[in-house]
């Protein structure tokens, strides 16, 4: 199939799907349910510009303890703490089983999430079965992702099998923020699982679009754009359902394509609607702090980890591109350093090409040295620590009082943080000049 009849047929399933839109609003589904919820303050912790290791841990609730206004802090004469075992939060959930989040003042919080059957020890009485560990769970998802590859190309939606393989593979060749983890989409792509949704298949595509080769950039572009236009109406009905990881997965990735055609008023407001999503799932805290998120599947833990530190990444190179003061402050007391792995770091990078022909002379025959991915990923999220409490410290509207001895402990403090970042990267990530350029999520790293 050429580039011309993908194209064509690309417009022909757009149409279809607009048709299917219009069935699904006006026959309406049950999947969508409106909720309402409170506005919360973006602003979490009270020393925001301190840098992340001098800030105090938020102050813990005793039964019977009365706030500044003199209330007993409880709730059914059970004290909050008491009630989530010491946290401060809890997940929820709602009748139709979706998760969500309360703090202490919450009045009617709703039951505790359900334990996830992958962390029960036993099934109906009978003998205690193993808990695959989370690095069990990644290396047989990477195992079996050619098996779901191959099995997902009738899901493909809008383009033939071959383009969105394709896609999807350039997507996360190319991937730099590591907003979405492929093995764990094709997965659920075949399997209709949590990690996928038709809004994040087609936001995957619009970012690919500029990635693959054989298109102009005007093709890439247009086609760039029809997914767009696709992916619009998929967040339209999204947004009327309760939050899900994959829509703010889609949020930053829609924020990062935007941003970088120069739509900087839609990148960032497609952000900060991530982030407001980020809050309504309590994924913005400390799991500790969050009674309920040790319920949770392994897998699912690591996600919401990784989907905080993703966004943080983000929200950091948006406000430092744009002048902004960033939007997400960090976890209090969270610490990137323990991102658990989420890729074979030994596995090596091999840049993505649809025709192989289309691979430069200079790249032919080139060894790439191992991707590195959850290593790199670490690294970058502690550098955003840094570069947040820079932005806070001497930049931000709460530092302007700050005396000029305060502010020279302050660099001195973030030289010395620099310096054992730098120092903890591996050798084999360090740049060489005499080679092609790095991968791109250790170039932006480097």
């Amino acid at each position: 199939m050429t580039i011309q009849e993908s194209l064509a047929r690309l417009s022909d399933q757009m149409k279809r799907m607009e048709e299917r839109l219009q069935y699904i609003e006006s026959t309406g589904s049950s999947r969508y349910r409106t909720r309402y919820e409170d506005d919360e303050d973006d602003g979490e912790s009270a020393e925001e510009a301190a840098p992340l290791s001098t800030r105090s841990p938020p102050p813990q609730s005793e039964p019977g303890q009365t706030g500044s206004n003199g209330i007993d802090i409880v709730r059914n004469d059970v004290s909050t703490t008491a009630k989530t075992g010491g946290a401060e939060y809890r997940l929820t959930t709602d009748e139709s089983g979706n998760i969500t989040y309360h703090g202490v003042t919450a009045l009617n919080s709703g039951p505790d999430v359900m334990v996830s059957p992958t962390l029960l020890a036993t099934q109906g009485g009978g003998p205690a079965v193993p808990i695959p560990s989370l690095a069990e769970s990644v290396s047989q998802n990477q195992a079996l992702a050619p098996i779901f590859q191959a099995l997902a190309a009738s899901k493909h939606i809008s383009v033939a099998p071959e383009l969105g393989d394709a896609l999807l593979s350039a997507f996360h060749c190319y991937e730099v923020f590591e907003i979405t983890e492929h093995a764990a989409f094709l997965r659920d792509m075949v399997l209709g699982g949590p990690c996928y949704s038709e809004l994040l298949l087609m936001v995957l595509y619009a970012s690919a679009s500029r990635m693959i080769d054989g298109l102009t950039e005007e093709q890439k572009l247009a086609q760039g754009d029809l997914f767009v236009k696709l992916a619009k109406a998929y967040l339209w009905k999204e947004m009327e359902g309760p939050t899900r990881i994959t829509t703010i997965q889609s949020l930053l990735l829609l924020s990062a394509r935007e941003c970088a055609l120069g739509e900087v008023s839609q990148g960032w407001n497609h952000a900060g609607l991530a982030f407001r999503m980020i809050q309504d799932l309590g994924i913005h805290h400390d799991p500790e702090s969050v009674s309920g998120v040790s319920n949770l599947s392994l897998e699912e833990q690591a996600t919401r980890d990784r989907l905080f530190w993703a966004a943080f990444v983000w929200d950091k190179a948006l406000s430092m591109a744009l002048g902004r003061e960033p939007t997400l402050p960090p976890r209090p007391g969270g610490d990137p350093s323990v991102i658990p792995d989420f890729t074979n770091d030994d596995e090596p990078w091999t840049p993505f090409f649809v025709h192989p022909l289309n691979c430069p002379a200079s790249l032919q025959g080139y060894v790439y040295p191992q991707a590195s991915r959850s290593t790199v990923f670490r690294l970058l999220s502690r550098l955003a620590v840094i570069a947040h409490d820079i932005m806070m410290s001497l930049y931000g509207t709460k530092s302007r009082d700050n005396v000029p001895h305060v502010r020279m402990a302050f660099v001195n403090k973030t030289q010395k943080r620099l310096n054992e970042l730098w120092s903890d990267i591996p050798a084999h990530l360090d740049p060489w000049p005499e080679g092609p350029s790095p991968p791109p999520h250790v170039f932006l790293l480097l």
